[in-house]
């Protein structure tokens, strides 16, 4: 498109514009024409020989102005993992020996392993008090049972008065 722009501002002719505007669509053009998108719109069963020279000459001028794409190497992206991440990371993935060695036994990496544990430690402690927590508030609310000898006096019942006497009748009936 540059070349339009160029052709048009500088010499304002016409027959350059035509060229350039012929070299923009001349390279779809090919391009469908090879790939045979276009022959449902041929009418003819055979091209005729100046058309042949045509699409030939099309084909010549768009394979000489094709410029061959530069590859860009792009170079591989290194990501940069948090360091308690990857413990976090190693830990599933690596043999109990190997992470043992690797953040346990290393000095240098005992910090990141404190740093990734300790706060699920922190979480699973406190989910333990919350339950230690309720089950102690359901031992609360749950009523107690006394023993008959320290309820109040008011509230006891003579349970074997009456158990005594059938028994002490039994025992006289067979003297």
């Amino acid at each position: 498109m540059q070349e339009l722009y160029d052709a048009s501002s500088e010499a304002r002719d016409a027959d350059a514009v035509a060229a350039v505007w012929m070299g923009v669509y001349n390279a779809p053009f090919v391009t469908l024409y090879d790939r045979g998108l276009l022959t449902h719109l041929i009418v003819v069963d055979e091209v005729p020989e100046a058309a042949q020279a045509q699409l030939d000459a099309m084909a010549a001028e768009v394979a000489s102005s094709t410029v061959e794409p530069v590859e860009e190497v792009v170079a591989p992206v290194v990501v940069q993992i948090d360091p308690v991440a990857q413990c976090r990371i190693d830990f599933h993935e690596m043999g109990s020996a190997q992470f043992m060695q690797k953040y346990l036994n290393n000095q240098k990496n005992r910090p990141t392993y404190e740093a990734a544990i300790v706060p699920r430690l922190a979480m699973r402690v406190s989910k333990l008090k919350r339950k230690r927590d309720r089950q102690r508030k359901r031992h609360e609310q749950r009523p107690q049972r006394v023993a008959p000898s320290l309820r109040s006096p008011e509230k006891s019942r003579p349970r074997f008065k009456y158990r005594r006497i059938r028994i002490f009748a039994v025992v006289q009936r067979h003297r």
